[in-house]
């Protein structure tokens, strides 16, 4: 549970504070946050366990964490080149 919530602070909001005014809007912030620390989870196991003998402790949550924003935010980017392929960052995470 603190492991989350440390992630949760330090990589996904980096060390900002949330921008909700109200409680509903906090409470929305926070499951928001939850839903996407749980994906980003699922993802990371789910690349580690396509290799046999890969623990899926050993992968990078701010690797999965820059992964998953670059994927997001590259359709905005105007170059004619290829999306970045973030499968090989994930994989190579686990061997830290």
């Amino acid at each position: 549970m603190e492991t989350a919530y440390l992630e949760l602070k330090s990589t996904i909001l980096g060390g900002r504070v949330l921008r909700a005014r109200t409680p509903e809007g906090v409470t929305q912030e926070i499951y928001a946050l939850l839903v996407i620390y749980q994906l980003l989870r699922t993802a990371m196991a789910d690349v580690t366990s396509t290799r046999p003998g890969t623990d899926p402790d050993r992968a990078s949550f701010s690797v999965a964490w820059q992964t998953a924003r670059d994927q997001v935010i590259w359709p905005r980017a105007s170059s004619p080149a290829p999306p970045p392929d973030g499968t090989g960052r994930c994989a190579d995470a686990r061997r830290i």
